[in-house]
């Protein structure tokens, strides 16, 4: 059952590649690596562990939507809880995430991130 809910979940995701918009380097401003330009996204997202690289999964993800995902490079280990509705703010890295997406996936960094109710404000 477990096999038959990771590949229906793996499907989805794997749609969602195309969905992600790719920042060029150049339109972020970084200081000491972390995204710091006006770019910087914000969004309510659930805390998703998609498996393994080595089994085709992106790890642990922001799940923004059914089809739309990003993958972090610095979720604290305090956040990685499946299901865990978060507010975050992140921005692109210029480190391309290695999937047979169709189109070109990047690494997000996370600038800030609280729990949240998916209906209410970031809670501290």
């Amino acid at each position: 059952m477990k096999t038959i809910i990771l590949l229906i979940f793996s499907l989805v995701i794997l749609s969602g590649c195309s969905k992600n918009v790719a920042v060029p380097e150049a339109e972020n401003e970084t200081k000491n690596g972390q995204v710091t330009s006006a770019k910087d996204a914000k969004a309510f997202a659930t805390i998703r562990y998609t498996g393994s690289f080595e089994d085709g999964g992106f790890g642990w993800v922001l799940q923004m939507t059914d089809q739309v995902f990003e993958v972090p490079i610095n979720l604290e280990k305090d956040f990685m809880v499946e299901g865990m509705d978060v507010y975050v703010v992140y921005g692109y890295t210029d480190k391309e995430v290695h999937c047979k997406c169709r189109e070109p996936r990047w690494y997000v960094e996370i600038v800030d991130i609280q729990k949240a109710s998916r209906y209410g404000e970031g809670n501290e």
